[in-house]
C-alpha cells in the first residue's frame, strides 16, 4: 500500500467519523424540535381555551407577531385595554404551562 492510498483510507476514515458525529446531531437538531413542535402545538391548544378577547390578543400577539397598536386596531378595543388584557393573559398562560409541565424552571 503507498502513501497516498494510506492518506486516502485515513481521510475516509475520518469522513466516516465524522459523518456519524454529524447524523447524530440532526437527529437529536430533529428530537429537539419535534418537542418543542409538540410544546408549542399544547401552548396554542392552551391559548385557544382563553376567553375572546384574551385568546383573540394572545393568538395575535404571539402566534402573529402583531404590534399591540396592530391587534387594538383590528379588535376595536383601546391600547391600554390590550395591554391589560395581554398581562393577565399572559400571566394566566405562565401559570397554565407551568402547571402543565411544559416549563422546568430552565
Amino acid at each position: 500500500m503507498g502513501k497516498s492510498s494510506h492518506i486516502k483510507n485515513k481521510l475516509r476514515q475520518i469522513s466516516s467519523s465524522q459523518n456519524a458525529i454529524i447524523k447524530e446531531e440532526i437527529a437529536y437538531i430533529f428530537t429537539d424540535e419535534i418537542i418543542a413542535n409538540e410544546q408549542i402545538t399544547s401552548i396554542v391548544a392552551l391559548i385557544e381555551q382563553f376567553p375572546v378577547p384574551e385568546k383573540d390578543i394572545l393568538s395575535a400577539y404571539y402566534l402573529d407577531e402583531q404590534k399591540l397598536a396592530e391587534i387594538a386596531t383590528a379588535l376595536q378595543l383601546p391600547l391600554s385595554t390590550v395591554k391589560s388584557k395581554l398581562y393577565r393573559s399572559r400571566d394566566k398562560l405562565q401559570k397554565s404551562i407551568i402547571d402543565g409541565g411544559f416549563y422546568n424552571g430552565h
